[in-house]
């Protein structure tokens, strides 16, 4: 591979390197945020379980990201978003 090749493949890389960097840090935001919707659950008797919440989340989630991410992935993401949020706020 010719070294700008190799040069732009680094660069990528680096770039992919940021934004994941930037996803687990909106990860860890986002669980601070589960931790104290699951206190809120608690105090006022709300269930765990929002299954109305879940499917608009998700929604927004396919609309956010139409035409530029495989809706599969869509899915499993917010599926393995909410699973982990009633699973943290369940503890």
């Amino acid at each position: 591979m010719p070294s700008d090749q190799n040069q732009e493949l680094n660069e990528l890389r680096q770039q992919l390197r940021k934004v994941d960097d930037d996803l687990i840090e909106i990860v860890c935001r986002r669980i601070d945020v589960v931790r104290k919707i699951g206190i809120a659950k608690k105090l006022t008797g709300t269930p765990i379980l929002d299954s109305k919440q879940e499917m608009l989340n998700k929604q927004k989630n396919f609309d956010l990201a139409a035409g530029r991410v495989p809706s599969d992935l869509i899915d499993d993401l917010t599926e393995l978003l909410a699973k982990w949020s009633r699973d943290i706020q369940s503890v």
